[in-house]
């Protein structure tokens, strides 16, 4: 697999950018130990990409409870857009025990731990659910470092793209790599969740779902100057609206799955509701997909990547204006920016930055419907990013020419290489 795109060029040895030449001895020699599949009719960089991903996500496989779960990252916690994302990309294929382990661990935590506990800071009256909330001393509303001091996942505000976890068990689902009583406890927890948090978002004037974009952490920087971490829960995103209309599906799925089929109608009514109102509200006359409806109902022109690609891939939008919405967002050498147009005045995490993760399902989603084979291209973004330690990076800043940042063996990246050979028809499937 070889590709050059602008300063951006993937050889058989070695991937070259702007910045650096990354070669074969320049990855890290770890080797997966629970996973024997190797690549087929490829290059030797490719090989050993796949072995570095591979061992980057076994690295982000623990013990909990007994029980097999997945971290976001050799150094991180468990959060469920992270594992629910990175199963999509690939990662159920291989590694779905633990996949399904994070998903309980995090339903059981958030519903019977956590429930309506959330930082004072972070108090959001609109909704009407009775907040518990709690003072914590030094709490940064910016950040929720103290928070997570005390508990192990973020406060709901902060997480209200929380519904991805359905996704993932779709995913698992269509691949028969699921159990019928795990389908079981996904129908239980889907019908808990959508009861006791999800409905109490959703919007009956407008039919959408209140939520932040879906990864952009509230308080972060992917949002204009003007909002409050409250505007930005209350705000209607494409983004994660696509995923609540993939999680009615999914719901509905289950059901069938269950012989619960009067429940499963009646899902699939609440879908095709919600993909009117997406359709109504962020799709554009000229084919512009845009990512924010406003707590005051304006409609912002600016366009999220996850936003189109979450909208092609869970099929709110068809193939061929999905063609028409690609055409409008830029694709760079250094990836895939989060944002288009990038916002001013905000610099950090989310704003002047390309996510690799992100770039994957946009490239992918971009393939869906012009037809055309980014895998290259993809594979040459996510091996750029293996600097330092030689493993898949977290993200690259616009700011710094496209220098990789963050921890080394993130999940997500590494998930989005194996989505890359997935599509590249490269997975050997013998074991």
């Amino acid at each position: 697999m070889k590709t050059k795109f602008n300063k951006l060029e993937l050889h058989e040895d070695r991937v070259v950018d702007a910045l650096r030449t990354i070669t074969i001895d320049d990855l890290s020699d770890t080797k997966p130990q629970n996973c024997n599949v190797k690549l087929k009719s490829t290059t030797p960089m490719m090989e050993k990409l796949w072995d570095v991903a591979m061992s980057d996500v076994e690295k982000c496989v623990n013990e909990l409870d007994g029980k097999k779960v997945l971290t976001a990252g050799a150094t991180f916690g468990i959060y469920t857009r992270d594992v629910a994302l990175a199963g999509v990309l690939g990662v159920n294929d291989f590694y779905s025990e633990a996949v399904i382990g994070s998903l309980k661990y995090t339903r059981d935590y958030q519903l019977n731990k956590i429930g309506y506990k959330i930082v004072t800071a972070r108090n959001l009256p609109e909704i009407d659910i009775p907040w518990e909330l709690e003072d914590i001393p030094g709490y940064d509303p910016k950040a929720d470092i103290d928070w997570n001091r005390k508990y192990e996942l973020a406060p709901f505000t902060s997480c209200t793209d929380d519904v991805v976890w359905l996704w993932c068990i779709d995913d698992l689902m269509v691949k028969d790599l699921i159990k019928k009583e795990d389908i079981q406890w996904a129908y239980e927890n889907g019908i808990a969740f959508f009861s006791t948090f999800y409905d109490k978002f959703f919007d009956p004037e407008d039919g959408l779902y209140r939520a932040q974009a879906c990864f952009v952490d509230t308080g972060g920087t992917g949002y204009p100057d003007n909002f409050t971490p409250s505007d930005q829960v209350l705000a209607k995103h494409l983004s994660t609206n696509a995923l609540y209309f993939k999680g009615l599906e999914t719901m509905a799925a289950i059901c069938t799955i269950l012989g619960k089929n009067e429940e499963a109608t009646q899902w699939t009514k609440r879908a095709e509701k919600l993909k009117e109102a997406i359709r109504n509200t962020f799709l554009l006359a000229d084919g512009t997909l845009v990512h924010v409806k406003t707590p005051n109902d304006y409609i912002d022109g600016r366009q999220h990547n996850l936003s189109i690609a979450f909208a092609i891939l869970c099929d709110v939008v068809t193939k061929e204006e999905g063609a028409k919405a690609v055409q409008i967002f830029p694709v760079t050498d250094i990836g895939v920016p989060l944002f288009y147009p990038i916002f001013d005045g905000r610099i950090g995490y989310h704003n002047h930055t390309a996510w690799p993760f992100a770039d994957t399902f946009y490239l992918k989603a971009k393939e869906m419907v012009t037809g055309e084979d980014l895998t290259a291209l993809n594979a040459a973004l996510l091996a750029r990013t293996c600097t330092d330690d030689g493993t898949f990076h977290e993200f690259c800043g616009f700011r710094s020419g496209g220098e990789p940042i963050g921890s080394g063996s993130q999940l997500w990246t590494a998930a989005g290489f194996i989505d890359v050979c997935k599509r590249a028809n490269l997975i050997n499937n013998t074991k």
